[in-house]
């Protein structure tokens, strides 16, 4: 896929599975793709985003951020942090590369106009992860 761009350093990720994920959730969401990163970090690079940012001095999974006013239109940056990645996935009792690709649908949930703001909204969100993440994986 043109224009998305996915940097990991020093974590090993599938680059060819996660543009296969955004490629399917760009039809499935019916979304007008320009450019996509995803940007696997460390800890404590996701905190300094996070804190640069956001004003927020703590780590988290990850962090979304669109360029464009339509939630149709995808110009953004993902960043993943990998390490909460796997910690989540071992807690939720999932491989480390199912949780990924539920990070990264959520991202493009968000850019696509949901939020998780409150538990009916977060439910909502969590939901259509399940299904987009049950369905790709299916689909492969």
């Amino acid at each position: 896929m043109k224009n998305l761009r996915i940097y990991s350093k020093k974590f090993k990720v599938d680059k060819k599975e996660i543009h296969h994920l955004v490629a399917f959730l760009i039809e499935e969401l019916e979304l007008d793709f320009q450019c996509l990163e995803v940007n696997f970090v460390s800890v404590d690079q996701i905190v300094k985003v996070n804190s640069q940012f956001l004003s927020h001095n703590y780590p988290t999974d990850i962090i979304t951020f669109g360029y464009t006013e339509s939630g149709n239109t995808i110009d953004a940056e993902i960043f993943i942090c990998y390490d909460i990645a796997v910690e989540n996935s071992k807690r939720f009792r999932d491989k480390p590369e199912a949780e990924i690709l539920r990070l990264i649908i959520h991202g493009i949930l968000h850019l696509s106009g949901f939020d998780d703001k409150n538990i009916s909204k977060k439910k909502k969100m969590k939901s259509k992860e399940t299904y987009f993440l049950k369905k790709f994986l299916k689909n492969k």
